[in-house]
């Protein structure tokens, strides 16, 4: 067995994706809006100077990945100007369905999650996005601690641009909330959101 960790390349792509989808629970937003929206978010932040993703390798294929961005805000813009006619012809889609429920849902997701409203805005940039294992390497001593290793080195890069990070994940995946734990980001609000709340984790400098 070889294993690597690496910077994730344009020819990851569909690696990245595969393992967000099969990884990620269902009550995640992304996996409510589908893989297109997935494949062009994971594009975004492979092609993104301010985001970077590290991944481990298994005989080339990545089995796990950490996600961090530097600039978050521009992020999200980006991102959804990349979206907007997806979701356009997304809403058209569901309407001529007469998919009330969709929208429905949509609205309860979106009006949900306003991490600005406990996340400090100097802080807000430096935000610890997705990290995956893949469900069938968690028991592999050797992708679990090189895991491990590129978090960490990704945590401590936005630590030392931002002196401070955030996180966030539904209260009830205790997993990840004890990962971000041992990088020193701490429990510090509960959002009320739907499907489920989520729990922010946040780290800061005392000195600053």
């Amino acid at each position: 067995m070889e294993y690597k960790k690496d910077i994730a390349k344009k020819s990851d792509l569909s690696m990245l994706v595969d393992l967000h989808d099969r990884n990620f629970d269902d009550k995640e937003f992304s996996k409510f809006l589908g893989k297109k929206f997935i494949y062009k978010f994971y594009e975004l932040a492979i092609d993104d100077n301010h985001t970077r993703i590290l991944v481990v390798r298994k005989n080339n294929k990545v089995v796990a990945f950490s996600l961090v961005f530097e600039k978050y805000s521009i992020f999200l813009k980006k991102y959804q100007r990349r979206v907007l006619f997806d979701l356009v012809f997304l809403f058209l889609s569901k309407l001529a369905k007469l998919s009330i429920k969709f929208f429905i849902e949509f609205y309860k997701n979106v009006s949900s999650k306003n991490f600005l409203s406990v996340v400090d805005k100097k802080c807000y940039d430096y935000y610890v996005g997705s990290v995956v294992v893949d469900c069938n390497s968690r028991n592999d001593f050797q992708v679990t601690t090189r895991f491990l290793e590129i978090y960490k080195d990704n945590v401590e890069l936005i630590k030392k641009s931002g002196n401070c990070c955030w996180g966030s994940c539904r209260v009830s995946n205790s997993k990840a909330i004890r990962l971000s734990n041992t990088v020193g980001l701490r429990p510090t609000h509960i959002i009320r959101s739907y499907p489920e709340n989520i729990q922010i984790v946040m780290y800061s400098d005392k000195k600053t």
